[in-house]
């Protein structure tokens, strides 16, 4: 038969209870009905299938109910013609991908001309979605997630790589039997990239260390090279996956790699077309970030602390505040640049941020001025002392 247009998901034999879930691809959430069949005319690009067996706004004061708005996500990469086909898998109590070549997906293929009517349209935004997920690929879901018959596997709780590490560590400095594993090796895990803001290199002097605390431009090429775009991609991928499916290292590696660009001027000086990608990726998911994701404090929402995030807005403003303060020209901004900083300063105002007024102290030779009673010896931003 003749496969329809664009891409289609197809659901087998998905549970009675499954008339409560919260189901959503990409942006978009829906409640599912009786005889829901699937999801049709996907767009191509990669896409984010998401689901939960809670309500849309569960009684987080009950563990239990807590437990059930867990979400599950499959990111998964869409071209004409392409049929994902997943089924309910009773052992793990998930919604699993097919394989192409198996029993379940002949006989999935073989009613998707009966159940094609029973199927909702991509409700999302096309194009909106296109520019947010531009630079991710099946390629970049296979190097970050763990992935499972071609789909890449993500959901609430998942940890990442870091994460695990540092939780093996602790647990393994207090093994009361040597030699015994502290954390399973085959549990899944996010595997985004490790970033030590603190870090330096090793035998510089101690001027070189503090130019090197104050301009990451040595760490971030470091990271990644040449390949710029993968970090682009990497905050992709971190921002759906914290938005759509609450996963809170995926957001905390947003800030991170926003925070790792904000502290990187001489690069940013050097890659002016990188600027202007990153910073155009940046608001765009600004515009979409529900302003209830930011908060004061961190709590079991799976939010993330606003003052890590002023932060990275600060650094930035100043990036761009010595730009345009260059006499010869030779770190101003060209026009697109500038419009992108603009409404970046504009879009915060919906998180209560007025960037115009976040102005660091300077002396007259640039250097920032601390005030010693406001010191902190755990503020990794504060000025290395060698």
């Amino acid at each position: 038969m003749s496969r329809p247009p664009n891409s289609t998901i197809v659901f087998l034999n998905l549970p009675v209870q499954s008339s409560s879930w919260l189901m959503g691809i990409d942006f978009q959430f829906f409640n599912l009905n009786r005889v829901f069949k699937g999801i049709k005319s996907i767009p191509d690009g990669a896409h984010l299938l998401h689901y939960s067996e809670a309500s849309p706004e569960p009684d987080t004061s009950d563990k239990e109910n807590a437990a059930s708005s867990l979400r599950y996500g499959h990111w998964i990469e869409c071209k004409e013609g392409f049929v994902h086909i997943f089924f309910w898998d009773e052992e793990s109590h998930r919604l699993v991908m097919v394989e192409q070549n198996s029993l379940d997906y002949s006989k999935g293929m073989a009613r998707l001309g009966d159940d094609y009517k029973y199927m909702v349209s991509y409700p999302g935004d096309a194009d909106e979605w296109a520019k947010l997920t531009n630079m991710i690929d099946l390629e970049v879901i296979e190097e970050y997630l763990p992935t499972e018959n071609g789909s890449g596997l993500v959901s609430t709780i998942m940890p990442s790589r870091e994460e695990r590490i540092a939780l093996t560590e602790i647990l393994n400095r207090n093994q009361p039997t040597p030699g015994t594993a502290a954390v399973k090796e085959d549990e899944e895990e996010i595997n985004y990239t490790i970033i030590q803001h603190d870090k330096h290199r090793k035998d510089r002097t101690g001027q070189e260390l503090t130019d090197d605390h104050f301009d990451k431009s040595w760490y971030l090429q470091e990271l990644y090279g040449h390949d710029n775009e993968l970090l682009i991609a990497e905050l992709q991928l971190a921002f759906v996956s914290f938005v759509a499916v609450g996963s809170f290292c995926s957001g905390m590696q947003w800030l991170s790699l926003a925070k790792l660009v904000s502290t990187s001027k001489s690069f940013l000086d050097r890659s002016r077309n990188f600027f202007l990608t990153f910073l155009g990726t940046l608001h765009l998911q600004l515009i979409k970030l529900p302003p209830e994701l930011l908060v004061d404090e961190l709590n079991l929402h799976n939010q993330l602390n606003i003052k890590i995030y002023v932060e990275v807005m600060e650094n930035f403003s100043n990036i761009f505040d010595n730009m345009n303060g260059d006499c010869c020209g030779k770190m101003k901004l060209n026009g697109n640049l500038q419009n992108i900083w603009h409404n970046i300063v504009a879009t915060n105002q919906k998180f209560g941020i007025d960037l115009k007024q976040l102005k660091r102290s300077v002396d007259e030779e640039n250097f920032e001025v601390f005030n010693l009673e406001d010191y902190d010896e755990n503020d990794e931003d504060m000025p290395v002392i060698v």
